[in-house]
């Protein structure tokens, strides 16, 4: 086989063919959790908690500006929680995915609280913030107890989709590319001599 110098050899896989472009090495996170690049699980919580507070923030606001609650909020705060903490801290194993799990709770709480006490703040035309201030805490768990449940169910898939997030995950198909054509040799027919 002849291989010209202006294109570089290409390996090839197991199909004829295919050459791999990326692999899932690429994507930071090894395929069982165990290998691969691997972060700081200090900063993965860091992430974690740093993603349900702004959820909490964004539901806080969206409940603020709007008069209603979107419960929704929690389910797009859990996967961004789990997402980031399997991200940055390069892990997924159950431990991860615990404290994902854990701090999408704590969310769930922290909105629910945030809520209520903007719906009141619009409602009684009372600052939100000395409101805040001025909130028995001590209720918060009987307000959570009180939500109608279909709220609870949403606060549970929530959770579930930040436990999901931040386990592990399929890998992507690699982005295989055809490889050049192989240059083809061409034969010059040989003509049959003539008998003498």
């Amino acid at each position: 086989m002849d291989t010209s110098d202006d294109q570089p050899p290409i390996e090839q896989d197991a199909e004829p063919g295919l050459a791999e472009e990326t692999t899932f090495a690429d994507e930071g996170v090894a395929p069982d959790g165990t290998g691969g690049p691997r972060g700081n699980l200090a900063l993965g919580i860091l992430a974690g908690i740093g993603a349900a507070v702004a959820g909490v923030l964004v539901w806080a606001g969206v409940t603020l500006s709007s008069g209603r609650e979107f419960v929704g909020i929690s389910v797009l705060t859990g996967l961004a929680v789990g997402y980031l903490m399997r991200r940055v801290s390069g892990r997924t194993g159950v431990g991860t995915r615990l404290g994902a799990a854990l701090i999408t709770a704590a969310a769930c709480i922290a909105g629910t609280v945030m809520a209520v006490v903007a719906i009141t703040s619009k409602t009684y035309k009372v600052g939100y913030v000395d409101l805040l201030r001025h909130f028995m805490y001590s209720e918060t768990f009987t307000i959570v107890r009180k939500r109608p449940g279909l709220t609870l169910v949403v606060y549970a898939a929530a959770v579930v989709v930040a436990f999901l997030s931040a386990g592990p995950q399929k890998p992507k198909p690699s982005r295989a590319v055809a490889a050049p054509p192989e240059p083809v040799e061409t034969v010059e027919p040989v003509e049959p001599a003539e008998p003498e």
